[in-house]
């Protein structure tokens, strides 16, 4: 479908402002730049991408589904309806038009996504070890 989304883009007068890099190694970058991120699928498992986008700083516009409501909520991202496009465009153009919303979630989510270091991980589950171990004395 890219040639019609690149036609799209170009009828919309979005060149230079829509970008659709294909396959990117270490989207990392490109999210700590990004405007925002926006991820509106009807189910996820573990949402990695939004993770990712989290630590990277990146405000949030995300369906509001079970599996992104376990590891955000209202103060660190917009959540829209995934099957309601005039929704999902509200979402998107309340950031863009809030700055200052948009950077106050993606700081929200940024130090709950901290919650997750590797750090932070390895004291959770050395933790849990010596809890077990300490139960089998």
């Amino acid at each position: 479908m890219r040639p019609a989304v690149e036609r799209r883009i170009r009828k919309e007068g979005l060149s230079g402002r829509v970008f659709l890099p294909g396959y990117v190694p270490q989207p990392w970058a490109w999210m700590k730049k990004a405007d925002m991120f926006v991820s509106v699928s009807l189910f996820e498992g573990m949402p990695n991408t939004v993770m990712e986008a989290m630590a990277c700083g990146c405000p949030l516009v995300v369906s509001d589904i079970p599996q992104h409501r376990e590891i955000l909520d209202d103060d660190t991202a917009m959540f829209v309806s995934p099957e309601d496009p005039a929704d999902i465009a509200s979402g998107i153009d309340r950031l863009l038009g809030n700055p200052e919303e948009a950077r106050r979630k993606a700081l929200r989510a940024k130090e709950r996504a901290s919650e997750w270091s590797i750090p932070a991980m390895a004291e959770r589950y050395e933790r849990v070890y010596l809890e077990i171990l300490g139960a089998a004395k």
